[in-house]
């Protein structure tokens, strides 16, 4: 496509993305998926937070991890000869008082914690 034929010229990128979203808006993404995924080209569907633990790619790299069905990515960077410790989950409700004596803020009795708060 002639448009392209000078890349780098940044001042042609508004409309080399227009052009690219214009051939892009004709197929859903899974046609362009079956089309690219498995050439030689740099492509890679933009995924939803629920679809990225599933997909082949992040499930071979263990991209995800999950406790007691909350799912969030996996520490990251991880090294061939390191073991990777994962991390606690924290529970919002929970675990609050956990979370508050490990940044270092004593709590009290409940007495006390209504009181800080509504001061």
């Amino acid at each position: 496509d002639p448009i392209f034929t000078d890349q780098y010229d940044s001042s042609q990128w508004p409309a080399m993305k227009a052009h690219l979203a214009n051939i892009f808006i004709t197929a859903p993404r899974a046609t362009w998926t079956d089309l690219l995924q498995h050439r030689d080209c740099c492509y890679s569907e933009v995924l939803t937070m629920e679809e990225a633990p599933s997909h082949d790619h992040n499930l071979a790299r263990r991209s995800y991890i999950s406790d007691g069905g909350l799912i969030q990515p996996s520490p990251a960077p991880r090294f061939m000869n390191t073991q990777t410790v994962m991390p606690r989950m924290w529970r919002r409700d929970s675990d609050r008082a956990d979370i508050l004596r490990e940044i270092g803020v004593e709590i009290g009795s409940d007495d006390n914690e209504n009181d800080r708060q509504s001061a």
